[in-house]
C-alpha cells in the first residue's frame, strides 16, 4: 500500500493509505484536534475495515470500495478509531457522492439504522468478517 499525505483547501491535513482509486484517509492532529491523532495498529485496523467497502452498500447487495472511515462514537473518546464503520460518501453524509437517494447516517442515524441496524450491531457484524473471514 501507499502512503501519502495530503492538504485540503483549508489546510488540514489528512494521511492516506490505498492504492489505485482505492484509499482511506483520516485525519493527522494538523488542525489541533487530539482526537484526530491515529496510532499505527488503528491505521491498520481502518485499513482492513475500509477493506471491505461499504457496509450499507454490502447490505443493500452492492460492492462499493470507495470509502471513507465513519467513527461510531465520535473521534476524541478511548478506543474511537478503532469504533469505525466503511461508508461510501452517500451513505456517510447526506448530499454527498453520485447517488442522492442514499440513506446517509448523518444526519439520519435514526433512519439509516432502521434500514441497515444499529452502528453496534454492524460493528459486531464487521468485527467477525475481520476475525474470521466471514460474515456473521
Amino acid at each position: 500500500m501507499s502512503h501519502e499525505r495530503l492538504v485540503n483547501g483549508d489546510g488540514v491535513g489528512a494521511v492516506c493509505v490505498g492504492a489505485g482509486g482505492d484509499w482511506v484517509c483520516w485525519g493527522d492532529g494538523s488542525d489541533g484536534s487530539v482526537g484526530d491523532v491515529v496510532t499505527k495498529a488503528e491505521k491498520e485496523h481502518q485499513a482492513k475495515v475500509a477493506s471491505f467497502g461499504c457496509i450499507a452498500c454490502w447490505l443493500d447487495g452492492k460492492l462499493n470500495l470507495h470509502v471513507s472511515i465513519h467513527h461510531v462514537n465520535g473521534r476524541t473518546k478511548p478506543g474511537a478509531h478503532m469504533q469505525v464503520l466503511p461508508l461510501c460518501a452517500g451513505h456517510h453524509q447526506d448530499g454527498a457522492g453520485q447517488d442522492k437517494t442514499l440513506i446517509a447516517v448523518h444526519p439520519y442515524k435514526a433512519r439509516f439504522e432502521r434500514a441497515y441496524g444499529s452502528q453496534k450491531e454492524l460493528l459486531e457484524r464487521l468485527s467477525g468478517w475481520i476475525n474470521n473471514g466471514r460474515w456473521e
